[in-house]
């Protein structure tokens, strides 16, 4: 069941991403706001989701290290990856960002060797270099459609995805660390989507923003308000899967975003977002590569 709910995470995250670009494209919240939206809207079904599930359970005893990794794993994740994956994604697409941050899995197959002392064997370096050729494409497509000039703003898309993917490995790194630490799903979700909805609000207030936030929370944008659902969904059953899988499995199965993002952006953006033959072409990389990686 672990690798069903890596799936469902998978394909709830690229909805969630197709969802951010039509709200970009609608332009009435910038990246910051529309981050913003999706955080709050995480922790409301988060804690409506932990509220209904202390009603037939109860919470298992809690620790410092596992609530600091819950923490770290919501600031590192839902608020520093996610919020570099948007930059991405205004940048670039959402197919194109969704090949790009499937080069997650090689982070936080790294992080698991040298941090989880998981054990990875040989043929797992294939996978890798896989993945990551399936990123290459993408960057010489980027520059190959557009010239030097807007190429480069690609290229600068690409690699915000790549730090992006390695935020988002670390969060999830810090994630299993935390489920190991406090067996449930309901509550790693909730610490972490509050911790991140904490800190940025922090951040907007200091930037003078305070307004924004206000009118952001008055009118809900649907896009990113249904990338906030698709996303709490997504992380809710990504917990589910590091308590039954490791984590370098469970985050290569994730690598098949690609693939999900090709489909829910043709029906979702139609025309507004052309893939190329290329772009598929980088997306069948990483999804071999995910292959290969949950194979050995």
């Amino acid at each position: 069941m672990g690798g069903f709910f890596a799936l469902i995470n998978a394909a709830g995250w690229s909805i969630g991403m197709v969802f951010a670009r039509r709200g970009q494209q609608t332009g009435r919240l910038d990246t910051l706001t529309g981050l913003y939206t999706t955080l709050i809207v995480n922790s409301a079904l988060n804690l409506l989701l932990l509220l209904g599930t202390l009603l037939f359970s109860t919470l298992p005893e809690l620790n410092a290290v596992g609530m600091l990794c819950l923490v770290l794993g919501g600031v590192f994740n839902s608020l520093i990856g996610r919020g570099l994956l948007f930059c991405s994604i205004a940048r670039i697409g959402a197919a194109r960002a969704g090949v790009v941050k499937a080069s997650t899995p090689v982070f936080a197959l790294l992080g698991g060797v040298f941090l989880l002392k998981e054990v990875v064997r040989p043929v797992q370096w294939l996978g890798i270099a896989v993945v990551l050729g399936g990123v290459v494409i993408i960057s010489l497509d980027a520059v190959r459609r557009e010239g030097k000039r807007a190429g480069a703003v690609s290229m600068g898309g690409v690699a915000i995805g790549v730090v992006a993917s390695l935020f988002l490995a670390a969060g999830n790194i810090c994630r299993k660390l935390g489920v190991q630490h406090i067996p449930n799903s309901a509550l790693g979700v909730t610490v972490g989507s509050l911790s991140a909805a904490a800190v940025l609000t922090v951040f907007l207030l200091l930037r003078g923003r305070g307004g924004d936030m206000a009118k952001a929370l008055k009118r809900l944008d649907g896009n990113y308000a249904m990338s906030g659902v698709c996303t709490s969904f997504a992380l809710f059953f990504l917990f589910h899967a590091l308590e039954l899988i490791p984590l370098s499995i469970a985050n290569s199965l994730t690598a098949l975003e690609p693939l999900f993002t090709l489909i829910f952006s043709g029906l979702l953006l139609g025309r507004q977002e052309k893939v190329t033959w290329q772009t598929g072409l980088g997306a069948a990389a990483t999804v071999l590569g995910a292959i290969i990686l949950t194979r050995t």
